[in-house]
């Protein structure tokens, strides 16, 4: 989830502000990424590193490349972004991955300052600063969304999944504030449970959720083994996460369980993928704008 942006083939030294920069070379760039008023004049400026920067961003957002050589039948990317843009269907070309996690005003400003950057029209395309402040503000409204679900309520849900080697007659308790529940107890031979349990909760940020395995069989209680042990997790932790799978270990077993948040009182499903790829993404847009 680490975002790059590499392949500089237009790159070159030159005095800084200038208006122009003139290339007395063969035509370069990458089919896709160059400016259509670079490939027709052969003139670069750095509007068209903007251009450029427009086709990354609908990259990112659609999760496909610009140019589709495997399927010539799919649509050359930048022609669908401006249709869908205009003909207001950007949501139908997010890719799936992602377009339940976004919020619809950070779509929308992320949306808007891509499409600006591939206007034909050189003086109509954003400075770099604009861009940076735009993906800012995108940002800080995915932010806003994620910070508000840690407040709202909602409900928890776990899967038990299954257990390895946790004894003859193994049982799952799980306990949340003041809720106590079990899952059904299971042989030493089949240990799949697959028992889901939802927990309503308030106010989520402070809570911890406890489990704890234990062995119904006689010959592990009189060996004092009935309990295996516990481990405790933060509700805040899958919050954050969106949805969190993990193995946690008794004694000389494992436990699979899967948790997961879903807020009660805000439309958007918020998970991590979109936000560390964001955050990430701003950054190296930082680092450009700055000439680092």
């Amino acid at each position: 989830m680490n975002a790059k942006i590499s392949d500089f083939g237009l790159s070159k030294f030159g005095p800084a502000n200038e208006k122009y920069t003139f290339l007395f070379s063969n035509p370069v760039g990458t089919d896709g990424y160059c400016d259509p008023l670079y490939a027709e004049t052969k003139l670069l400026t750095k509007e068209s590193d903007v251009y450029s920067f427009g086709v990354v961003l609908f990259e990112v957002l659609c999760g496909r490349l610009c140019i589709d050589y495997n399927n010539v039948q799919n649509p050359p990317l930048v022609v669908l972004a401006r249709e869908s843009y205009e003909q207001n269907t950007i949501n139908e070309i997010v890719y799936s991955n992602i377009k339940g996690e976004i919020n619809h005003y950070s779509l929308e400003v992320f949306a808007t300052i891509a499409y600006q950057c591939l206007k034909l029209n050189r003086k109509e395309r954003p400075l770099m600063r604009d861009v940076v402040r735009a993906l800012e503000a995108a940002l800080r409204h995915q932010a806003n969304i994620e910070e508000h679900a840690s407040e709202c309520g909602g409900l928890l849900v776990v899967t038990i999944d299954r257990g390895y080697n946790l004894g003859r007659k193994p049982y799952v308790h799980l306990h949340l504030r003041q809720d106590l529940r079990a899952t059904t107890k299971k042989t030493a031979e089949n240990q799949v449970w697959d028992e889901t349990f939802k927990f309503t909760l308030d106010k989520p940020s402070k809570a911890t959720l406890r489990l704890m395995v234990f062995t119904d069989s006689w010959f592990d209680h009189i060996r004092g083994r009935y309990h295996l042990g516990m481990v405790d997790i933060s509700v805040a932790d899958v919050i954050k996460k969106g949805r969190l799978k993990d193995t946690y270990n008794f004694g000389n077993g494992h436990l699979r369980v899967e948790l997961q948040w879903e807020p009660s009182s805000f439309p958007v499903k918020t998970k991590p993928q979109f936000m560390q790829f964001m955050t990430s993404f701003y950054k190296v847009v930082i680092r450009g704008v700055k000439g680092e």
